[in-house]
C-alpha cells in the first residue's frame, strides 16, 4: 500500500512523526512551500528527515502557492491513499481531485475548529466544506475540532483523533541550577523574579489578551 502525504512543509516538531510513519508505511511526503507563511518564524527554517520526501518548486499567484508538478506526481505515483492537510488553496483541491479521479481514498488532516473569516477563505469555503463532507476520513487534533466538523455536516464515524504528542526523551534530562542561572542572566531576570511563560504563536486566537489581563490583575512587581 503506497501513501502520498501532502502538506506545505516539514517543521522541526514533525520530523520524528514523519519518520515514525515511514517505518510502518510505504509513504512519500510532498512539500510545496518554502516556509514563508506569515505565521512561521523564518529562523526555524524547513526540515526533512529519514523519510521519502520532495520539496516541489512553485510560484505565488496573489496569496496562493501554485505548484505545477504536484498533480503530475500525484497522478503518476500509483498511490493507494492520499493524505492532505487542510491548508493550500491550490494543493488541497488538486489532491482531492486526483484522489477522486483515480478512485482512491482521500484523508483530510485538520486542526481547524472555526471558519476562517478572510475574504478569500469566505470565497473558498463552499469548496472547503464540500471536501469536509466528502473526505473518506478526517483526522482531527481533538474533540473541539470534531465538534466543529460535525456542525459542518461530517458524519462522526468518519472523524478520528490524531492528537499532538511529544518525544519524552527531549524533556527527560535534568536541568542544573547552573543552567537556570545562566539563562536568567542572559534574559536579565534576577533570582528573586518569578516567570510566567507563554509557549505558542503570538495571535489573539490563542487567548493572549486573557493572559495579559490576568497577569496585570496580579499587580505584582516581582514577575
Amino acid at each position: 500500500m503506497r501513501i502520498a502525504y501532502i502538506t506545505n512543509f516539514c517543521p522541526h516538531y514533525r520530523v520524528k512523526t514523519y519518520e515514525t510513519l515511514s517505518r510502518y508505511f510505504d509513504i512519500e511526503f510532498f512539500f510545496y512551500s518554502a516556509g514563508d507563511e506569515w505565521y512561521w518564524q523564518k529562523a526555524h527554517g524547513v526540515q526533512a528527515g529519514n523519510f521519502k520526501n520532495q520539496y516541489l518548486s512553485g510560484f505565488r499567484l496573489g496569496n496562493t502557492r501554485i505548484t505545477p508538478k504536484l498533480p503530475v506526481h500525484l497522478w503518476k505515483g500509483g498511490y493507494d491513499i492520499y493524505i492532505k492537510c487542510i491548508n493550500g488553496r491550490f494543493a488541497l483541491p488538486v489532491t482531492y481531485l486526483v484522489a477522486r479521479l483515480r478512485g482512491k481514498p482521500f484523508i483530510l488532516w485538520t486542526g481547524l475548529w472555526a471558519r476562517m473569516q478572510t475574504p478569500m477563505h469566505r470565497l473558498m469555503y463552499p469548496l472547503t466544506r464540500y471536501i469536509y463532507q466528502h473526505a473518506d476520513a478526517i483526522v482531527a487534533y481533538g474533540s473541539h475540532v470534531k465538534d466543529f466538523l460535525i456542525e459542518e455536516g461530517v458524519p462522526a464515524e468518519r472523524i478520528f483523533y490524531g492528537t499532538h504528542s511529544v518525544d519524552n526523551e527531549q524533556y527527560a534530562r535534568e536541568v542544573s541550577e547552573q543552567e537556570l542561572q545562566t539563562l536568567r542572566e542572559q534574559l536579565q531576570i534576577t533570582p528573586d523574579q518569578r516567570v510566567i511563560l507563554y509557549f505558542g504563536r503570538l495571535e489573539e486566537v490563542k487567548g493572549l489578551p486573557y493572559l495579559l489581563e490576568a497577569f496585570a490583575s496580579l499587580q505584582r512587581s516581582d514577575a
